[in-house]
């Protein structure tokens, strides 16, 4: 671990800074609670929110750390705009002292905690400052011209992820909501046709239940829609569930406000995935939020993971698993009398009513109905038989959005075998949202 950090303070004199930032992300990743790690990471840092993240992390696992207090509070000196001067006089020394704001912590320092003793040159200087001296005799000099100062380069503008409703859809729904308009001053001059006064409101509403449009960024997920909307940062999340009746997700805060964020919209898949990376507690992982936040390298696409502990249960309600054999039983009895009749429409009639009301009432018994997930086996099961698979026998676990005629989307989570079989999961107590983030940091953490 100190072979890492020590090639990332090299890495970073020879200015190559990115490889400096991998080294370091390496060493954090294996142990987030190397104080060293996270010093060097605030050094070579150039965004103050982050760099502050860095030392406070630091802070919390060593609260008695002098490095980390004096940066943090040079950081809030510049934030205040510098130190006030001392108030006794003093004679002007020259100086070659950074100005605050402009600060940065030596990474050439050792590590460990102890900052470098002061050199005796720059203790003499301190010391002549703030002493008391007589009233010096000034001589009037010439100004000399400031020096300009380099400009900070601009931080890069966020990224944002937009999601909307597929395009075929608002443009079919938009369309036959205007012309519908048109239609309602004819409706209501025609007492015969003012019942069709509302058939434009049902376009609209329509047109206004597509108009969600969501927003994924570094800072958190955005609802945005016609007359209406939200937004929750990501450390914000306390909770989250799935409604598959509602067809959306409830993100929950700390203080109990609701942000819905609908499964409809296309590339709802890597919404989850983001929230996945984001905050995998929500997803059963064992380790405490407040490392995520802090974490300045988590973000899209990037991924830490932690152990995976304990098991979880996925289970389909009563109802889920035993709905079509009453449906079964409905359809059965009206095929059979069909089968004493004998007119050949009405045996051919029958025999299919009674084939599907057959397959109906069997289909359950061969379906999956429970998935169980411990440390290094994953367990599917069904009524006949049952299914181990070992994190090194899985090939890929991935969301897939299926979408039918009408337009309507069904998320469901697909499991893909080392043998090149696929398994389809849904229909799971707590949602397929849960089910895939349980699944993908169980599979993450457990693989070698």
């Amino acid at each position: 671990m100190r072979q890492l950090v020590q090639a990332a303070i090299d890495a970073a004199n020879a200015g190559q800074t990115a490889q400096a930032k991998q080294y370091l992300k390496q060493a954090l990743t294996e142990n987030p609670n190397d104080v060293d790690g996270w010093l060097v990471l605030a050094a070579i840092i150039e965004d103050p929110a982050r760099k502050r993240q860095c030392l406070q992390r630091a802070l919390s696992l060593d609260p008695t750390n002098q490095i980390a207090r004096d940066e943090l509070l040079e950081m809030d000196r510049a934030a205040m705009g510098g130190a006030p001067a001392p108030s006794i006089p003093a004679r002007p020394v020259e100086s070659n002292a950074p100005q605050p704001g402009s600060r940065q912590m030596d990474i050439s320092r050792p590590l460990g905690g102890s900052p470098v003793p002061a050199q005796p040159q720059r203790a003499s200087q301190s010391q002549s400052v703030y002493q008391p001296q007589p009233a010096p005799q000034f001589k009037p000099v010439a100004q000399s011209k400031p020096v300009p100062q380099p400009q900070p380069a601009a931080a890069p503008a966020a990224k944002v992820l937009k999601f909307h409703f597929p395009l075929w859809m608002r443009i079919i729904l938009c369309g036959s909501a205007a012309g519908s308009v048109l239609f309602i001053p004819f409706a209501i001059m025609n007492p015969d046709m003012l019942m069709g006064v509302f058939i434009p409101l049902l376009f609209l509403y329509g047109a206004w239940m597509i108009s969600v449009r969501v927003e994924v960024s570094n800072t958190g997920i955005r609802v945005a829609q016609l007359f209406g909307g939200g937004e929750i940062g990501w450390d914000e999340i306390a909770r989250l569930e799935s409604n598959t009746l509602k067809r959306r997700l409830t993100l929950f805060n700390k203080n109990g406000q609701k942000l819905h964020v609908t499964n409809q919209v296309s590339g709802y898949p890597q919404i989850i995935e983001i929230l996945r990376q984001k905050r995998p507690d929500l997803f059963g992982m064992a380790a405490p939020a407040s490392y995520y936040a802090s974490s300045p390298y988590t973000g899209m696409g990037q991924q830490v993971t932690p152990a995976f502990t304990g098991s979880k249960v996925f289970k389909k309600s009563f109802f889920k698993r035993y709905a079509s054999v009453i449906i079964g039983i409905i359809v059965i009895p009206i095929g059979l009398p069909g089968l004493w009749n004998n007119s050949t429409e009405n045996l051919i009639g029958g025999i299919i009513f009674m084939l599907v009301g057959l397959y109906l009432i069997l289909a359950p018994f061969f379906s999956i109905h429970q998935i169980k997930v411990e440390p290094g086996q994953l367990t599917i099961e069904a009524t006949f038989n049952e299914d181990r698979f070992r994190p090194d026998q899985i090939a890929n676990i991935s969301m897939k959005t299926a979408r039918g005629r009408r337009g309507s989307a069904t998320n469901f989570v697909a499991l893909q075998t080392a043998e090149g079989k696929t398994i389809s999961l849904l229909g799971f107590d707590g949602g397929e949202e849960i089910l895939y983030g349980t699944l993908v940091n169980w599979w993450n953490s457990q693989r070698k």
